[in-house]
C-alpha cells in the first residue's frame, strides 16, 4: 500500500489522507471505487466474502491499517458497537449510569433523532427557560410602570405650570 495515502498515528492507526465521507470513512476513489478500509482489506487479505463487513478494532473510521481490521457479520458489528458504547441512543443495561448532571437514569428519546436526553435535565431546562421569560416580562412591566409614572408626574407638573 502506498504510504502517501495515509499517516501513522501514535495509536498505530493508518489515517487515510484521501477523500472522506460524511461519517469519516476514507473513500478510495480509484477503480474500483470503495471505502478505503475495505480496499485495504482486499489489498492485504483478499476478497471480502458476501454478507460480511470490514470492521475496526480501533473504532477509527478513517483507519486503513489491516491489523486493525476484521471481518464480521452485520449482527457482530452491531453487537461490537454496543459493547464499545458507540450506540449512545440506546438505553444502557447498567443502572448505575447517570447523566452528566448526576441524575438517575431516566432517558427519553428526542423525536426525529437518534439521541436521548435525561428527562430530569430536560425539566430543569424548561423551568429555567420559563423563569427567565417571567423575569424578562417582569422587567418589561416595571419599565412600563415607571414610564407611566413619569408621564403622569410630568402631566401634573405641566398642569400646575399652566395655571
Amino acid at each position: 500500500m502506498n504510504t502517501n495515502l495515509y499517516t501513522v498515528t501514535e495509536s498505530g492507526c493508518w489515517e487515510w489522507l484521501g477523500c472522506k465521507g460524511t461519517r469519516g470513512y476514507g473513500i478510495h476513489t480509484a477503480k474500483p471505487r470503495m471505502l478505503a478500509h475495505r480496499w485495504s482489506w482486499v489489498l492485504h487479505h483478499g476478497p471480502i466474502p458476501d454478507g460480511l463487513y470490514v470492521c475496526h478494532y480501533c473504532d477509527n473510521t478513517s483507519c486503513v491499517n489491516p491489523d486493525h481490521l476484521f471481518l464480521g457479520t452485520p449482527k457482530e458489528n452491531y453487537h461490537d458497537a454496543i459493547a464499545k458504547g458507540r450506540m449512545r441512543w440506546m438505553p444502557r443495561k447498567d443502572d448505575s449510569e447517570r447523566c452528566p448532571r448526576g441524575h438517575k437514569p431516566n432517558w427519553a428519546r428526542t423525536p426525529g433523532t437518534a439521541s436521548r436526553v435525561c428527562k430530569e435535565c430536560n425539566k430543569e431546562k424548561q423551568r429555567a427557560f420559563i423563569q427567565k421569560r417571567r423575569h424578562e416580562a417582569s422587567l418589561v412591566l416595571k419599565a412600563q410602570y415607571l414610564q407611566w409614572k413619569t408621564e403622569r408626574a410630568q402631566k401634573r407638573i405641566d398642569k400646575r405650570n399652566a395655571t
